[in-house]
């Protein structure tokens, strides 16, 4: 499941474990795929404000869409 995933991606076992449920059976609802939430958890793992991930906080920016700064310039070589 979901949950052992992260377990083992953190290195410890959630000590209310129906909180991470809860979160989970909401994104579930709301037509996100394991893999919608697995991408997400990797994408805040990677972010530097991030102290810990936990599904409260992919639930919270899942359907959030990373914005592209204006000026940026994307080169394709």
């Amino acid at each position: 499941t979901l949950l052992y995933w992260a377990e083992e991606r953190i290195g410890k076992r959630y000590p209310q474990p129906k909180v991470q449920m809860k979160a989970i059976a909401s994104m579930f609802g709301a037509g996100y795929s394991v893999a919608d939430i697995k991408k997400k958890w990797e994408e805040l793992e990677n972010e530097d404000w991030v102290n810990g991930v936990d599904f409260k906080l992919v639930m919270a920016h899942i359907a959030k869409v990373k914005k592209q700064k204006e000026n940026s310039v994307t080169i394709i070589s």
